[in-house]
């Protein structure tokens, strides 16, 4: 992470031995003022007074990523919120425009303010969220056409935990992950009882189309992170693992049903045989009696 790399160089303050040592203009530095205002129209203050150590650069890394992490608590408990419904389909349409970015740390920004939006609309909609999630990308699929950019933000926000670079972006509610609740819902939605339908099948064949590029690029990415940084991470890499697994899984369900409902409609097609036809009323069963 190199947020405060405009620090860096800066020269160290001199001391003089004769003398006591004067305070030190770079110790502490405050940080740029920066107003904006929230959905309520408060301003909000964002700034405060940033740890630099001798040679200008940032403080120990600990002390700020203990501060990010303060940062970002304060900064969700005072968003806003709205339904599920309003909020999923606001931030997957964000996202598909975000393609045409191509200032990279402001699409990342941007994406880790939309898991922000995301984590506290599931903390005040609980169980409603998951549901709402994919229903909300199940609409999604059928208008939008810009698949591959909501796949690279699905996978940050289902295990941005795995890499440092996008660990801001991971949507969980406590200990509970978004993406066992929303692919068992999506699993779900293909047993109704339409699923032989002509609709129900482009419906899955849109969701069969998201699983297989989310399974192409989890794997390209998640493989890519390096062993060592997954190893330091272990409840990250059982993430990773388990959700590789999932889409596999999901994947392989959403092909079985797809086979059985072509099976069904190639069923309905078939001839029957002669005596599976039935004739008049009561004609087979009176011939039998005489």
């Amino acid at each position: 992470m190199h947020y405060f790399s405009k620090f860096a160089g800066r020269p160290a303050a001199i001391t003089r031995r004769s003398a006591p040592n004067p305070p030190n203009p770079f110790t502490t530095r405050p940080a740029m003022s920066r107003r904006r205002a929230d959905s309520s129209g408060d301003a909000l203050q964002v700034g405060a007074h940033l740890p630099i150590n001798q040679e200008g650069a940032p403080g120990n890394a600990t002390g700020l990523k203990a501060q990010k992490g303060v940062n970002k608590e304060n900064y969700e408990e005072r968003l806003r919120t709205a339904p599920p419904s309003v909020v999923i389909p606001w931030v997957l349409d964000d996202v598909a425009d975000s393609l045409t970015e191509t200032d990279a740390l402001r699409r990342g920004v941007t994406w880790e303010q939309h898991a922000a939006r995301l984590r506290v609309c599931w903390q005040e909609y609980g169980a409603e969220f998951p549901k709402e999630f994919a229903e909300a990308l199940t609409r999604f699929l059928e208008t939008g056409d810009q698949i591959d950019q909501v796949v690279l933000f699905l996978l940050d926000i289902f295990a941005g935990d795995a890499n440092e670079e996008t660990v801001e972006r991971h949507v969980t509610r406590g200990s509970k992950e978004l993406w066992p609740l929303v692919l068992g819902e999506l699993e779900k939605s293909w047993g109704e009882a339409d699923w032989t339908s002509v609709p129900a099948a482009e419906s899955r064949q849109r969701l069969r189309q998201l699983v297989i590029d989310l399974r192409g690029v989890a794997e390209k990415r998640l493989y890519s992170i390096s062993d060592k940084l997954l190893d330091d991470n272990p409840s990250a890499k059982r993430n990773a693992e388990k959700l590789l697994d999932a889409i596999r899984t999901l994947w392989l369900e959403v092909e079985r049903v797809d086979r059985e409902a072509k099976k069904v409609a190639i069923e309905a097609t078939l001839k029957p045989a002669p005596w599976e036809v039935e004739g008049p009323a009561g004609s087979d069963s009176e011939a039998r009696k005489g």
